[in-house]
């Protein structure tokens, strides 16, 4: 894969999510997450918002965990964290 594949798998991600599109959106991150030369917590962020959108709180919770682990200070990460644990 070439350098910037993440980073565009990562965004039409994004666009996919916002249209409705979970299960190609969870393919690109996934994608990306491959891609990647090391993890990031937008990227886990990101597939934990579409594993909720799916209904799957469990792997949901996993990847915004492992967000926070990557990213301790991320206000976002943490309280969509704790969102998660209260559904």
């Amino acid at each position: 894969q070439e350098p910037g594949d993440a980073a565009a798998l990562y965004q039409r991600s994004r666009a996919r999510r916002r249209a409705g599109d979970l299960s190609g959106a969870l393919t690109d991150i996934d994608d990306a997450l491959a891609a990647l030369v090391e993890d990031t917590a937008p990227a886990h962020m990101q597939r934990g918002l579409i594993l909720a959108r799916k209904g799957d709180l469990e792997a949901a919770l996993a990847a915004v965990h492992r967000a926070v682990r990557l990213d301790p200070q991320n206000a976002v990460a943490l309280n969509n964290r704790g969102f998660l644990r209260l559904r």
